[in-house]
């Protein structure tokens, strides 16, 4: 007489892990010191919710009051423009359009408060741990300034698409020019958060491929030009580096918003100096 099937489960022991309820490892995890709880978020589901789980209720991990509110809200969909965001918009239904489709791109990020599965805390936490480039870009998004205004958790999801996206490249599923957008994007987050060589070392990355690729007078070429001139530490080099990128933006890519970008912080550094004939004319030109 054959034995009876093992039980079914619904994770892929790939580590050869024994299979124990899920409500299991949420207790087993309590008995990992903190300082190893990151080497068990790369196991299996199970494994990895409690651990992630454990994280978030010790405050490890977190969002800004406003930020867990803001998804809170979101989650709301079947009332729609309600009175929360148009309080938040002054009425402009347009604007909470434009963050409900960012929102609705990072699949399941829970719906409550606190320090639980069902939180958007976890939910986030999660996504960083195992969200795709289309969830991960959209978290990234709804954290600029235009939207959430959260540079930490910008910086969090910008670091994780960069990985992704270098590993996704080394095993031929991602473009060149992906990871060195990725690698741009993560040096304006770092210079977001004044991390000045952080956001260099990604920069240059960048530009030594973007000018490879595209061209020293290419636009992304002198996009992340104008990103290593802001982070120079004399204000007078500072102000011949922008002055140097301006003029390559005027005569490479003539009136976009990135020309007037560059203007308009090199006006702030001259007024910053006391050159305000230079700073008017940079101001007038933006």
């Amino acid at each position: 007489m054959s034995s009876p099937p093992p039980p079914q489960s619904n994770n892929t022991n790939t580590h050869n892990m024994p299979i124990l309820p899920d409500d299991a490892w949420r207790v087993i995890t309590t008995f990992i010191p903190n300082s190893e709880l990151p080497l068990f978020t790369c196991l299996n589901k199970p494994i990895l919710e409690a651990t992630l789980e454990r994280i978030v209720r010790q405050n490890d991990f977190n969002l800004l009051p406003s930020m867990e509110r803001h998804l809170v809200e979101l989650c709301k969909k079947q009332d729609g423009f309600s009175s929360y965001f148009r309080d938040q918009f002054a009425g402009e239904e347009s604007t909470y359009k434009k963050w409900i489709a960012l929102f609705d791109k990072l699949g399941d990020v829970g719906t409550t408060v606190g320090p639980k599965q069902s939180g958007v805390t976890f939910g986030v936490c999660k996504l960083l741990k195992l969200g795709d480039r289309t969830q991960l870009e959209a978290l990234a998004e709804l954290c600029d300034r235009k939207y959430l205004d959260d540079p930490k958790l910008l910086l969090m999801a910008r670091k994780r698409l960069s990985s992704r996206l270098a590993r996704e490249h080394a095993a031929g599923k991602a473009e060149e020019e992906d990871v060195l957008e990725a690698a741009m994007e993560l040096g304006r987050a770092h210079r977001w958060c004044y991390n000045r060589e952080e956001c260099l070392a990604h920069s240059v990355k960048a530009k030594e491929g973007f000018d490879r690729i595209y061209g020293e007078s290419s636009k992304k070429s002198i996009e992340v030009n104008f990103q290593i001139a802001t982070q120079m530490e004399d204000e007078r080099a500072r102000v011949v580096d922008l002055k140097n990128v301006y003029e390559k933006a005027e005569s490479c890519i003539g009136p976009d918003r990135l020309t007037y970008e560059v203007a308009n912080w090199l006006g702030n550094e001259l007024k910053d100096l006391k050159e305000l004939e230079d700073a008017k004319k940079y101001y007038l030109i933006a």
